[in-house]
C-alpha cells in the first residue's frame, strides 16, 4: 500500500511538475525568432542599407544621410514588426532553418550582402510604387 501511495505521489508530482519545464508554443517560437534575429541582427542589416542608399548622394551630403537615418528610423521598432511578423509567419522549424542557414557559411555570406541588395533596390521599388500609386489616382479620376 506504500509503494501505491509513493508510487501515485511520484506521478502525480511529475505531472504537476511537467508544465513548469514544458514551454509554450509561443515560448518556442520566441525563443527560435531571438535565435534568428542573433543570426541577422536587424540593426546590421539597417547600417547596411543605410550606407548602400547614401552611395546614392554626393559624398558631402551621405553623413548627413546616415545620421539623420539612425536618429529618425527607431531600429528596435522595425525589429518589434519584424517580430510579430515573423511570429504570426513562421513556425519554429521554419524560424530555426532560417537561423541555421544565415548561421552557416553561405547564409552569413549572403546576410553580409543584403543590405547591399535592399540599397539596390529599395529607392527603384519606392519609385515604382509612387509611379502606381500615380497612375491609380488617375484612373480613379476618369
Amino acid at each position: 500500500m506504500k509503494k501505491i501511495a509513493l508510487v501515485s505521489a511520484l506521478c502525480l508530482g511529475a505531472a504537476l511538475a511537467t508544465p513548469v519545464f514544458a514551454q509554450s508554443p509561443e515560448a518556442d517560437k520566441q525563443a527560435a525568432i531571438d535565435r534568428y534575429l542573433r543570426a541577422v541582427p536587424m540593426n546590421r542589416m539597417m547600417d547596411d542599407m543605410y550606407a548602400e542608399m547614401a552611395k546614392q548622394l554626393p559624398a558631402e551630403k551621405r553623413n548627413q544621410f546616415l545620421s539623420d537615418m539612425h536618429s529618425v528610423i527607431k531600429t528596435e521598432r522595425i525589429e518589434q514588426i519584424a517580430r510579430a511578423a515573423m511570429l504570426k509567419t513562421f513556425t519554429v522549424d521554419e524560424l530555426n532553418a532560417l537561423a541555421d542557414f544565415y548561421s552557416s557559411r553561405h547564409g552569413a555570406s549572403a546576410m553580409a550582402k543584403f543590405g547591399v541588395y535592399m540599397g539596390e533596390v529599395m529607392p527603384p521599388l519606392m519609385q515604382e510604387i509612387q509611379r502606381a500609386m500615380q497612375e491609380v489616382q488617375a484612373r480613379a479620376r476618369k
